[in-house]
């Protein structure tokens, strides 16, 4: 609908080119700001948790440890979740364009989505799965491995049309 107001005139947040005197567009913009208040913690503890375990494994993770241990694993999450958020706080102050953020993660995520992960899956069943390992296999393996690739190269090359594209 915004974009039907707007035409080629709208901005990467359509809710911009509205007035700040427009109310709607207030309410809208103020539900926005709650949706992201309250689901940034969730959001952060998830990404927090899976940063850790991919970094330590499950070690650090695991709740049943001695007392000392415990500790250690506490701290480890609090050093994890300072680092973590100040990472993305100086994120948020240098790169304040919503536009840059949007198009960066559909280049990156959406290329490992269509490309990446699935190659990746079919290739660890193939490897897992002794009587799934025939000549056919081996061959639709290749052709999936040389997807990736191109999804590699696809995603890199929207990545840095995006960066030329925000900053140069």
């Amino acid at each position: 609908l915004g974009f039907a107001t707007f035409g080629s005139n709208s901005t990467g947040f359509i809710l911009d080119n509205y007035a700040t005197t427009d109310t709607l567009a207030t309410v809208a913009r103020l539900g926005i700001a709650a949706s992201v208040t309250f689901s940034y913690p969730l959001l952060f503890l998830g990404g927090r948790d899976g940063w850790i375990e991919l970094m330590a494994g499950n070690t650090i993770t695991t709740s049943a440890t001695p007392d000392g241990q415990r500790r250690h694993q506490a701290l480890w999450r609090y050093a994890t979740s300072i680092l973590l958020l100040g990472a993305l706080t100086a994120l948020a102050i240098f790169v304040p364009d919503l536009t840059f953020v949007l198009s960066f993660g559909g280049a990156t995520l959406g290329s490992c989505i269509i490309y990446i992960f699935p190659a990746l899956m079919f290739r660890a069943l193939i490897l897992h799965c002794a009587n799934l390992q025939t000549a056919s296999t081996c061959l639709e393996l290749k052709f999936a491995m040389a997807m990736m690739y191109v999804g590699i190269l696809l995603g890199a090359s929207g990545s840095v049309v995006t960066v030329w594209r925000t900053f140069f």
